[in-house]
């Protein structure tokens, strides 16, 4: 049998199972298989509908039934009444479930559901509108060194150079005081000492500074989500405000614009690009290979295709 169970209150099933065998003496009256039991109840009286054929009505349920969005009900097995008071519905008895107010479940959706689908266009989802990203032709370049790379890193430099259409029009950098030890592992990395960072401004001054210098130009940095979250860090420790400017990434457009490579970290596309590297893990100078991959990206494809490639920036 199909359907699954549910539990009806004593009222529903005592209703259920009369109207169930009301029916069944319905179907054998108007298709004279045999007459009415001795003693029965009268159905009422016999309406002539539609089409010319005897019907009787059988009270409430039958108006129900009748009425023109109302489904065909087909004959269905007597239900199964399980000890406990659960009521195993066929698809008849969850159809009359459903007009009693129960929440009966059909071969596993919920009755309604086709009521629900119809109300959704047929075909699909929509299509979605195509976002056009503008390329801004005045980006900053972007690059962090930091104490470390965890949630309690410090700033201790910023490199910036400015891209207008493409050309470097000019170049920002200022060490960064942490205002605690730099550890020997990070020093091996960057080779910013203790000793470089001695006189210079703290966070909150350099943040100024930098920001200032920016204006209202976008920014974009080699695998920018760890220096969004860098300065995202330094400017809630000293409680300043972010910018609010968009940042793009550098890391995410190469992938796209030169499919195949394999490897896009700095170091490798400055090695494809033949790009000479002075100082790596330096602030100014990771800027200045970075820009220099916009630029070959920039001869490559147009503004708006460098701009599909990227797709939506986030903001700082």
């Amino acid at each position: 049998m199909n359907g699954r169970s549910t539990r009806l209150r004593p009222e529903t099933l005592a209703l259920l199972r009369q109207r169930l065998a009301e029916m069944e003496r319905d179907r054998s009256v108007t298709r004279g298989h045999e007459a009415p039991r001795e003693g029965a109840a009268p159905l009422g009286p016999v309406v002539p509908p539609e089409g010319g054929v005897r019907r009787p009505v059988l009270g409430p349920w039958d108006a129900a039934l009748d009425a023109p969005s109302a489904p065909v009900l087909k004959p269905s097995p007597t239900p199964l009444v399980r000890p406990s008071g659960q009521l195993v519905l066929p698809t008849l008895g969850a159809q009359l479930g459903a007009l009693a107010g129960t929440t009966a479940k059909v071969q596993g959706s919920r009755v309604g559901a086709v009521a629900q689908a119809a109300k959704q266009p047929r075909g699909g989802r929509a299509p979605k509108a195509v976002q056009v990203i503008h390329w801004p032709d005045e980006l900053v370049v972007v690059d962090t060194e930091t104490t470390g790379t965890s949630r309690l890193a410090r700033l201790v430099e910023i490199g910036a150079v400015r891209l207008r259409h493409g050309q470097v029009v000019e170049t920002w950098q200022s060490f960064v005081h942490p205002e605690q030890k730099i550890p020997p592992e990070v020093i091996a990395v960057h080779g910013i000492t203790d000793a470089m960072v001695v006189g210079a401004p703290r966070a909150l001054e350099a943040l100024a500074g930098f920001v200032k210098w920016v204006g209202g130009a976008s920014l974009i940095a080699h695998n920018a989500a760890f220096d969004r979250r860098i300065f995202q860090q330094e400017f809630a420790r000293v409680g300043a405000v972010p910018p609010g400017l968009p940042m793009f990434c550098s890391l995410r457009l190469a992938r796209r614009a030169f499919p195949g490579l394999g490897r896009y970290g700095l170091g490798a596309l400055a090695q494809h690009f033949g790009i000479v590297v002075t100082q790596a893990h330096r602030a100014l100078a990771d800027c200045i290979t970075t820009a220099q991959v916009i630029q070959h990206a920039m001869v490559k494809h147009t503004g708006p295709q460098l701009g599909a490639f990227h797709g939506p920036a986030r903001v700082l």
